[in-house]
């Protein structure tokens, strides 16, 4: 269970933030708090919003976004900070927002994806650390580049399980950098060789290989 603490117009003094933190872990070990715990919370609000942003992207969606202003009908430094926060990684990753369309099913890549007007971009939205690798999998197209947007560096790939026999494309391997990740959520694009030609078995799903 979560709790929100928020901060509004008291400092983290005024708060008594570290009393109260210790308080509710004292009473519940397995508390999670948010950042508005004046500095001391376990997660930063803006990668949620940002998470909830990928995810209606990759649904053809928007995001109306709700914020509280204070009763001077100013807002709080933590949704500025909020605000301020989606903005730049909006405008570092506009390829990929703007002007898109809606991704691909999940269980071809999982997590939040998007697809420029003519469907030959496929943008792969990367959430936390990827260990090092992102896997796709059955895209019939043949992959031209990948690079990571915001910054334009190309990424190697390999494709695996793929044989003669079989019309399954394999998978996708990408491998992503630890250095290279955003701090929020990461995105990739992926040129192919056409319109996006995704692998679909009889039963509607693709491999599981």
């Amino acid at each position: 269970m979560g709790y929100g603490i928020g901060d509004w117009e008291h400092s983290g003094e005024e708060w008594q933030v570290d009393k109260v933190r210790s308080m509710l872990i004292e009473k519940n070990p397995g508390v999670i708090l948010n950042s508005r715990l004046r500095g001391k919370g376990d997660y930063e609000t803006p990668q949620q919003v940002i998470d909830i942003f990928a995810d209606c992207i990759s649904k053809g969606g928007n995001l109306l976004l709700d914020i509280g202003p204070k009763a001077d009908g100013t807002i709080t430094g933590e949704q500025e900070h909020i605000l301020k926060e989606l903005g730049t990684w909006t405008d570092k990753h506009k390829e990929a927002i703007y002007g898109t369309e809606r991704g691909i099913p999940y269980d071809h890549y999982y997590g939040p994806t998007s697809l420029s007007q003519d469907s030959t971009i496929l943008y792969l939205f990367v959430k936390g650390n990827a260990n090092g690798q992102v896997t796709l999998k059955g895209i019939s197209n043949k992959i031209n580049r990948i690079w990571v947007v915001g910054n334009g560096t190309k990424l190697n790939h390999q494709v695996m399980s793929k044989v003669f026999w079989n019309k399954y494309p394999g998978l996708a391997y990408i491998d992503l950098p630890e250095h290279l990740l955003d701090q929020y959520c990461t995105v990739l694009a992926v040129l192919l060789d056409g319109p996006v030609d995704l692998y679909r078995e009889a039963s509607g799903a693709i491999e599981s290989n």
